[in-house]
């Protein structure tokens, strides 16, 4: 077995953007999922008219700033993805 050391991490969650968020989220036993903001999209609306079925959600901030290179998705791939 080889020893792995690990430099660095990253991540965002819902209600959660860095790892000590997440381990706080964790601890204290709540979840990423709140109502759908109204700078997202009028979930209220959608709803009503049966669209969607639910009014909630875990959804990450600033989705805009997601790395698509990084993980080799085309950049046409990810604007699609994030219209969607």
């Amino acid at each position: 077995m080889n020893d792995v050391a690990i430099v660095g991490l990253d991540c965002r969650f819902p209600k959660a953007d860095d790892p000590a968020a997440l381990w706080k989220l964790l601890l204290d036993g709540a979840d990423g999922i709140d109502e759908i903001p109204a700078e997202r999209w009028n979930a209220a609306e959608l709803h009503d008219d049966g669209a969607v079925n639910h009014r909630a959600g875990g959804l990450i901030s600033d989705a805009d700033a997601f790395d698509n290179d990084f993980f080799g998705i085309a950049p046409r791939e990810a604007q699609a993805h994030a219209r969607a």
